[in-house]
């Protein structure tokens, strides 16, 4: 009991932390730049929120069976299965963050009106701090929290709010809401380096081949996006009927160049729907 107390403790002065430095950088805009700044900051934040909640939620529910594979000492099938979460996370994340970057326009211009389209690039830079939030989860909870090595997690937490305070007070004052942004995604990506280097089993529980292929496979399928988004916004079409546009096409386009890779985790989810639907 005294055990999981221990680390139930741990776990909650992790997310404190995390909460602490993701939502200091409001405190340090409003100081710094005024209450105007932090309203045009808020819409970018609570998209990028979102995002970071429907993705952390992924990892989360494999936790349980992560961690008794791990109690169990079954190395092999621990393996097998954070290498496939990896996996998916990787040809889901990459898309979805190249999407809200081409789009940042048109979400804030839906999202606020032409008067908070001083957030755009804000949630840009945010669509990028978003790859390293969620690799960074990868290591802090999916990994750490199932091999009960939370407490580097903790350490890596508190380094990341001094260097996130510290960010902050260099950025903010000359760079206002954009500043704020830069220091959140160095945060982040500090978080998912820190862990990566200091947890050893992050590279040794996990079939290298297959996340670099699923990697390759998946900048492949953004760089298409990235074309369509390029010939779209040359058609000048409106802001709404060419997101609509670019979203369909950039599925169709990203699941045709997966399915050419013949991608096997997009192979395995095919299976499953005409399982369940035929």
């Amino acid at each position: 009991m005294k055990k999981h107390l221990e680390k139930i403790i741990i776990l909650f002065l992790g997310a404190a932390l995390i909460s602490i430095y993701v939502n200091s950088d409001v405190i340090f805009i409003e100081k710094f730049n005024g209450v105007y700044y932090v309203g045009i900051y808020v819409v970018a934040l609570k998209i990028y929120s979102v995002l970071k909640t429907i993705f952390s939620a992924i990892y989360y529910v494999v936790i349980p069976k992560l961690s008794n594979f791990s109690a169990n000492n079954r190395i092999e099938e621990f393996k097998y299965l954070y290498t496939k979460l990896v996996s998916y996370l990787l040809l889901i994340l990459f898309p979805v963050s190249t999407g809200v970057f081409i789009l940042a326009k048109n979400i804030v211009l839906f999202m606020g009106g032409e008067a908070y389209i001083q957030a755009v690039p804000v949630l840009q830079i945010f669509s990028i701090s978003i790859i390293g939030a969620i690799l960074g989860g990868l290591l802090t909870s999916a990994l750490n929290v199932s091999l009960g090595k939370e407490n580097i997690s903790l350490k890596g937490a508190v380094y990341a709010v001094l260097i996130n305070i510290i960010l902050n007070i260099t950025l903010v004052p000359r760079f206002m809401h954009i500043g704020a942004a830069i220091s959140i995604t160095l945060t982040e990506f500090f978080i998912f380096f820190y862990n990566y280097f200091v947890v050893n089993e992050c590279r040794e529980y996990i079939e290298k081949h297959t996340v670099y292929k699923n990697f390759y496979q998946s900048v492949l399928g953004c760089f298409a996006i990235v074309i369509l988004a390029i010939f779209l916004n040359a058609l000048n079409l409106s802001p709404l009927f060419e997101s609509i546009i670019l979203v369909c096409l950039s599925i169709i386009t990203y699941l045709g160049i997966l399915a050419m890779q013949r991608n096997p985790l997009l192979i395995e989810v095919i299976g499953i729907i005409k399982r369940r639907c035929f």
